[in-house]
């Protein structure tokens, strides 16, 4: 007899006492139950945290909340504009991770050349997906709650829900493979606890926009080689991952190399057993992935008011040569966020007591 715990090994299987199939609304409302126990754990996990830690990210958060601050309004950023009155006032209220000394929280006004960078706006690559609908969410969450009194908080509260996202899909995209739901909550569990997972989760950042697109262009690209998802619907949401931010590509293209080795698995075997050809997977990833970048890429040229060798974060880090080393550094980070990872503090004051 299964166990509270496990999924269904298939739909088609029978129980012991003969051929009555087994209780498949049973199996649903445990999965739902594990599920939303789930969710609850992440939401709980990402409240604790922004708790804990009031201070502004250096994970460039201040740049972050500084473009959601002005997409939510429907003013888009472009390359040269600096920080907001705004966000400078964040910044001074909620003090910066970081040794950086800001002039106090009711200041009359502040100088963006005393912020780092010189208050120059650098998140301005990515589309307004997630700084606006984040923005728009956090502006509603301020309104509705008297006792938060600051956006920042109330975006960080709102952006919990692309945790969750994420959290959803990656469930749905480990069903499609008869994954038990214990075994899904464990390694999903996993992830979110990551500390640079847990920790982008719960401030103004789009990185959590990757993991949240990579799960569902990995399930839609298993749904569409089994032919239960149009093409369409591949390259539609291999746009959106893009425009979450342009660096999510990376997700998508490695969907576009998984369908790649199948298409040459096929040529080898003479296509036998295929449903579908992958070409066509390809060939709707790789739009999604153009009509996910060009377009923002043309009006990000359009709004530039500065050359990017005049911004001082650009000027450090440009080289003339990009070396293997460099290479690898940052794949590894990308691969193992576990690796040098920046430790949130509901994590350390967790291990320390």
């Amino acid at each position: 007899m299964p166990g509270p715990d496990d999924s269904m090994e298939s739909d088609l299987s029978v129980s012991t006492d003969g051929d009555r199939p087994p209780d498949r609304h049973h199996r649903n409302v445990r999965g739902f139950a594990v599920l939303a126990s789930l969710l609850v754990l992440i939401a709980l996990l990402g409240m604790l945290h922004i708790a804990q830690s009031p201070k502004v990210s250096p994970f460039d958060e201040f740049v972050h909340f500084d473009t959601l601050e002005k997409n939510s309004r429907l003013v888009l950023v472009g390359r040269g504009e600096r920080i907001s009155q705004t966000t400078m006032r964040e910044v001074a209220c909620h003090g910066m991770d970081l040794t950086w000394e800001f002039d106090s929280c009711d200041a009359a006004t502040y100088d963006y050349n005393r912020f780092p960078n010189l208050g120059f706006n650098t998140a301005h690559t990515a589309s307004p997906l997630y700084y606006g609908l984040t923005g728009l969410a956090g502006r509603f969450v301020e309104f509705a709650v008297p006792s938060i009194d600051s956006l920042l908080t109330a975006s960080r509260l709102a952006g919990i829900s692309w945790a969750l996202l994420s959290a959803g899909l990656l469930w749905l995209l480990l069903g499609e493979f008869s994954i038990p739901y214990s075994i899904r909550f464990f390694v999903i569990v996993l992830i979110a606890t990551a500390p640079t997972v847990l920790h982008l989760s719960s401030i103004v950042n789009p990185d959590i926009t990757g993991i949240a697109g990579g799960a569902a262009v990995a399930w839609l690209t298993v749904r569409w080689e089994r032919g239960a998802s149009p093409a369409w619907l591949l390259a539609v949401v291999g746009a959106l991952t893009v425009l979450g931010k342009p660096l999510n590509a990376m997700v998508v293209g490695a969907m576009v190399v998984y369908l790649a080795i199948r298409y040459l698995q096929q040529r080898r075997t003479s296509g036998v057993g295929e449903s579908r050809p992958p070409m066509r997977g390809i060939i709707a990833l790789i739009a999604g992935i153009l009509i996910g970048a060009v377009p923002w890429i043309i009006i990000q040229s359009s709004l530039a008011t500065v050359p990017e060798m005049d911004i001082p974060m650009i000027r450090e880090f440009a080289g003339g040569t990009l070396t293997l080393a460099d290479i690898t550094s940052q794949f590894t980070a990308v691969v193992s966020p576990l690796r040098a990872a920046y430790m949130p503090v509901l994590l350390v004051s967790a291990a320390v007591e």
